[in-house]
Parts: C-alpha cells; structure tokens; sequence
C-alpha cells in the first residue's frame, strides 16, 4: 500500500514537474523532483532520475546560451550524478559535455590537451569542434583550422574509425 502510494505521490509530482519545465521554470522542477524521489523505488524511481537528469541538462543549455560556461558544466556534471541508467541520456551528458569542455578549453588556449583526455574520439572530436566554433566566433581563423584538424586527426587515430572520416557537426 506504501509503494503504491509513494508512486501516485511520484506521478503527480512529475507531471507537475512537466508543466514547470514548459514554463521554463527549471530550479522549482528540480524541488518538485527530489520531493518525487523520496520515497520512490523501482521503475518510478528511475523515471524520476531520468527526468531530474533532464532538468540539469535543460540548466545547462539555458546557461551556455547565456554565455555562463562554467555554470552550465555543473548543471552536466548534476546531470552525470543522478546516477540516471538511460543510455541514451548518458550519451546526451558526454556530448554535451565534451561540447562544453572544447569551449572551455579555448578561452584559455588548451583545448589539446583538454579534448585528448576524453575517453571516445567522438566525445575529442565534439570537444574539438566545439573549441574551433569558439575560435572562429572570436575571428581567429588559425587555431580554429588547427582545432577541425585536430578532430579529423582524433577519428582517423581512432580504433573505432574503421577507416571512415566523418565530421560530426554540432547543433
């Protein structure tokens, strides 16, 4: 009978949490989620983790369009700690992320060494990419070609590359 109430309580809950995300009103999502998650267990509990994930990612968007880089990588790393067991999400919070690090990395000149730590090509080769777009947007067109030839250079290294060489174009 608990269980049962604790995820009516959860459902009711999260479908509120539906409406202030629609409203843009993602801090007041984020306390409804973590009021949903007391007590939830199972399935419930992680379809909550999954949409409190969803909310740090909708965070850091807001706050990398607003130029608030560092911010918005803490809403990523929010995210990574809901512990959310959705691939799918998981894969969003990487590139996302590696976007993220390549842009940070470039406003102080070290996206080599920031984008070559990361674990797949693909997450270097966004990493990259995101540090060239940051280049070209402050009209340096050197270490913008020197960051799109890094990432071609991060997928032809690449075991996984199987001998093919495409660019991966971020949103």
């Amino acid at each position: 009978q608990r269980a049962r109430v604790a995820d009516l309580r959860a459902a009711l809950l999260n479908n509120a949490t539906q409406r202030l995300m629609d409203d843009g009103r993602l801090d007041d999502a984020k306390a409804l989620l973590a009021l949903a998650l007391d007590g939830a267990a199972g399935d419930t509990r992680a379809a909550l983790l999954q949409n409190l994930a969803n909310v740090a990612v909708a965070q850091a968007e807001k706050a990398r369009k607003a130029g608030r880089l560092r911010e918005a990588r803490q809403y990523l790393q929010e995210a990574q700690a809901t512990g959310t067991t959705s691939t799918t999400m998981q894969k969003q919070i990487a590139a996302a992320a590696a976007e993220l690090d390549g842009q940070l990395a470039a406003q102080k000149g070290q996206e080599g060494g920031t984008c070559a730590t990361l674990t797949t090509a693909q997450e270097q080769q966004r990493c990259f990419i995101a540090a060239s777009q940051a280049y070209a947007a402050k009209d340096d067109v050197d270490a913008a070609l020197a960051a799109v030839t890094d990432a071609v250079k991060a997928v032809d290294d690449s075991p996984e590359n199987q001998g093919h060489n495409i660019l991966l174009l971020s949103d």
